[in-house]
């Protein structure tokens, strides 16, 4: 039988994180930068369908943005991101569970999306550790603090 001091540190327990996101493009693929807790995953020319995996802390709040630049509506109207899954720990985010996503662009559409087709950042904030942030949007009551 284990005790308390044989638990895991929960700074060594990981949530993995896995983002796909595709291009939507007629010549030029879209120049799109993704950040997630302030480190640079991606900024360059997205050419194909890409996944990113990343770990998060355990208690670690989630900050992911992802923006699309320099979009030429003249001569590239269709040039977007889409954003095709988003999963912490094999919990998919997409389409259910984007209320707290906001879409700062130059056409000031604010609607709930995932097609990223304007110049502007996508933003997701999760500002509690996942598994807490999970456990209310999924109504599994409260949870009680020591």
């Amino acid at each position: 039988m284990k005790n308390f001091y044989d638990l895991p540190d929960t700074d060594q327990i990981k949530i993995n994180l896995d983002l796909c996101v595709e291009p939507m493009f007629a010549e030029a693929g879209p120049h799109c930068q993704i950040i997630i807790n302030n480190v640079c995953l991606f900024d360059d020319r997205l050419m194909n369908e890409k996944t990113f995996e990343t770990e998060l802390g355990l208690l670690d709040s989630l900050t992911l943005s992802i923006t699309l630049k320099n979009k030429n509506y003249k001569t590239s109207p269709s040039t977007a991101i889409l954003v095709k899954s988003l999963k912490l720990d094999n919990f998919n985010l997409i389409p259910m569970w984007l209320k707290d996503v906001t879409y700062d662009n130059d056409h000031h559409y604010d609607k709930i999306t995932t097609h990223l087709g304007f110049n502007g950042t996508w933003k997701l904030k999760i500002p509690e550790p996942f598994y807490l942030w999970k456990h209310k949007i999924t109504g599994q009551g409260w949870l009680l603090h020591p």
